[in-house]
């Protein structure tokens, strides 16, 4: 059963019910335990979800005073969560071409129909069961983490002699008992490779290529040797190319 939490974010509260009426008639028939809050503003979505960081799927008005819907979602994408389902919806088709650059999942044109938002709904679902990929570490300290294997920036060997990994994500990172050849083996086919000695990079992540490093998305420079540098820009390159034919 999946738990998703999402967010309804638009200035006009006629359109914030009418997307929530919706979704109250498509989780009624589902065996899924989803909840839904609503946002006036932009603003006011950013500061719950730089909180918490739990939404799953926002539906975001483009046109709002303030912080609009294409600079909420901009945000949210570059600083908060780029796995987060964004559903632009709108009064004006003429937007969509601005809303690409932020990497939407749909864009809706109101008046927002039950059809739409049942078809919309069933094909994050489905997606979301395909791509989240969770795992659950346990710390030294004997608590447990739930993560979603995709968010991890890198794994490095914090303690050789005690058999330690520390796992990077965007804002935190965790320890735990472990061998760095255990983890290669179980993500080989999510684009984890060994870039150094001792370190293990998840592709998806780098932002390009510099003197022997690997810079990331959030500037974060990780080493790369001799010995993986080709093989991790041709695999880097291709799945580029990959991306550009979709």
């Amino acid at each position: 059963m999946l738990n998703l939490n999402i967010a309804i974010c638009d200035d006009d509260e006629i359109y914030r019910k009418n997307i929530a009426t919706c979704l109250d008639s498509y989780l009624i028939a589902q065996d899924n335990n989803f909840t839904y809050t609503e946002f006036s503003s932009g603003s006011d979505l950013l500061k719950k979800f730089q909180q918490q960081g739990d939404f799953h799927i926002v539906f975001l008005d483009v046109e709002m005073p303030g912080t609009d819907g294409l600079k909420t979602a901009e945000i949210i994408k570059t600083t908060v969560d780029r796995h987060v389902f964004i559903v632009f919806i709108s009064n004006y088709p003429d937007y969509m071409q601005d809303s690409f650059r932020v990497h939407p999942y749909y864009y809706l044109v109101k008046p927002i129909s039950l059809e739409k938002v049942y078809g919309i709904m069933n094909e994050i679902v489905h997606e979301i069961n395909d791509q989240f990929l969770l795992y659950t570490l346990i710390r030294e300290d004997e608590t447990e983490k739930t993560v979603n294997i995709r968010d991890i920036r890198y794994i490095d060997v914090s303690d050789g002699k005690k058999g330690i990994l520390c796992f990077h994500f965007f804002d935190e990172k965790i320890e735990t008992k472990g061998k760095l050849n255990d983890w290669a083996e179980k993500l080989a086919n999510y684009q984890f490779l060994p870039c150094y000695r001792g370190i293990l990079l998840n592709l998806a992540f780098i932002h390009y290529f510099h003197k022997h490093s690997a810079i990331l998305d959030n500037g974060e420079t990780v080493p790369i040797s001799r010995g993986y540098e080709k093989k991790l820009q041709h695999v880097f390159l291709n799945n580029i190319v990959e991306m550009k034919k979709l």
